[in-house]
């Protein structure tokens, strides 16, 4: 009985709470690892809310990956630009340029942010383009009321933008989502989108002269539909950045060397010697989208109306970015606004005939662009191989970093590659175009200011023009005054006597 009885005692008075804890953390135990045990029918749901998302993603994605198997062509002015004005030289009296400022020729530019490098510079090219997917799905949403047609735009830009010499990075492919974000903020009835569509119209403006035409066709139809006060809200955000910049130019006591190249330069030199005009193969090879696009902007037009007349102000003042040069790459701030009004004008026919049209579309389209993937498939990095890296290692060898080298019709971004400035601190890129006004100031430079190494190629044809006739005096200068030291390819490197 005693040893029954504190046998009893000992359950109930000392195992029994721990029993009991023991049992009570079992019991939350399951109930946690029920609550966080997988339930495919609640992934399931999210994946039914969220498809048109996930859609998306799968494009960018897509379109990603796509552009890591082209050939990647960054323009070397984004180089070269911004690493000499990080060093000091002056836009327009140093380095003299056509362009307004952007990101090139400002103290805050890609070489200071710590951009320019090419493994960067791919990666902030992948991401714009992701974000123009982005802001084109957003504006397809909002002017189609359908997330089905609006990724049906998202698709037309994956196949096109590519093609469209989608895998080079210039000025066009940062000013491309600054012009859509200022379409998907144009509301003409509300001040504060107003206002920053405004403000992004003028950032715009900072990267290239040639949003002119846009800014004043916007400018009309607000003060066409709009109150006064209205139309004043987005003129003082369009006229943000543009003053920065003036005062800017100002500060640094370059407005009339600013004026000439930006304005001057470009409106006689340049037009006569520097365009580009399109022939028949280009205009063939556009015709698979913008053709369409033409006819869908008149379709829309004459079926909508006044509708959509901003999404056609936009789509056609666009085109003048291929105006003074057509290269596919200046066409591809028109490119989203296009695709739009295609879209619009597809979703308005039969969807049987929509459904066999797309097909033969794609089908035809193949043929263009399965020949562009053909010529530009590859990892490599234009301004960036064997030949490069060799005359680089080699120009480095050979001087001190704070010797200066010169670049006769050669390696354009030598000096950013080698951390070496130029003779005189003074710079242009070599265009016959350009040496035709700057030859006598680099001439100057390379004589008060000798460089140590000499890159040099000669015979070097731009647009049909021979590079040596607008360079002649340089050429007998290097001739009297150098020494060729090695030869990489047809790359001379030449030596100061």
């Amino acid at each position: 009985m005693k040893t029954g009885f504190v046998a009893t005692l000992l359950k109930t008075t000392v195992f029994m709470p721990w029993m009991k804890q023991i049992f009570a953390f079992n019991v939350s135990n399951r109930r946690k690892q029920t609550s966080t045990a997988f339930k495919p029918w609640k992934f399931i749901n999210w994946v039914k809310t969220h498809v048109t998302e996930l859609v998306l993603f799968l494009i960018i994605a897509l379109h990603i990956s796509l552009l890591l198997h082209l050939i990647f062509f960054p323009y070397p002015e984004l180089f070269v630009y911004s690493f000499l004005s990080s060093k000091g030289l002056l836009p327009y009296r140093d380095i003299f340029d056509q362009h307004f400022p952007g990101i090139m020729l400002f103290p805050i530019n890609l070489y200071s942010l710590g951009l320019a490098t090419f493994a960067r510079i791919r990666v902030v090219h992948l991401l714009l383009v992701a974000l123009n997917q982005i802001l084109l799905y957003k504006i397809g949403c909002r002017i189609t009321n359908s997330n089905k047609k609006a990724l049906l735009m998202n698709f037309f830009y994956l196949l096109w933008q590519p093609y469209f010499e989608g895998n080079v990075l210039w000025i066009e492919s940062f000013v491309t989502p600054l012009l859509l974000f200022s379409y998907y903020f144009l509301d003409a009835n509300c001040r504060k989108r107003l206002f920053i569509s405004g403000l992004l119209m003028g950032l715009a403006l900072v990267f290239k002269q040639v949003v002119f035409p846009l800014i004043l066709f916007v400018v009309v139809y607000l003060f066409v539909k709009n109150s006064k006060k209205m139309f004043l809200v987005y003129l003082f955000g369009l006229s943000f950045f543009p003053i920065l910049m003036i005062m800017f130019v100002f500060s640094k006591g370059i407005f009339g060397e600013f004026l000439y190249w930006t304005a001057t330069f470009n409106l006689t030199v340049f037009s006569q010697m520097g365009r580009k005009d399109p022939n028949l193969a280009g205009l063939i090879q556009a015709a698979p989208l913008f053709a369409l696009g033409f006819l869908s902007a008149f379709f829309v037009l004459v079926k909508f109306g006044k509708k959509y007349l901003p999404l056609l102000l936009f789509a056609a003042a666009t085109l003048f970015f291929a105006y003074a040069r057509y290269d596919f790459i200046h066409l591809q701030p028109s490119l989203p606004f296009f695709i739009c009004l295609i879209t619009l004008s597809l979703f308005s026919i039969n969807r049987r005939l929509l459904v066999i049209f797309i097909i033969v579309y794609i089908t035809l389209a193949s043929f263009f662009i399965i020949r562009f993937y053909k010529l530009n498939f590859g990892s490599t990095i234009v301004f960036w191989g064997e030949t490069e890296k060799l005359v680089t290692t080699i120009v480095k060898e050979n001087t001190n970093p704070d010797d200066k080298i010169f670049s006769y019709g050669s390696i354009p971004d030598i000096y950013f590659l080698t951390n070496r400035l130029p003779p005189g601190n003074k710079f242009v890129f070599q265009f016959p175009w350009f040496m035709k006004v700057a030859e006598k100031d680099i001439l100057k430079g390379i004589i008060q200011d000798s460089p140590q190494i000499v890159v040099e190629e000669e015979g070097v044809y731009v647009q049909g023009y021979n590079l040596d006739d607008y360079m002649q005096n340089i050429r007998m200068y290097l001739g009297s005054n150098y020494v060729q030291i090695g030869k990489v390819g047809e790359i001379k490197i030449l030596k100061k006597l």
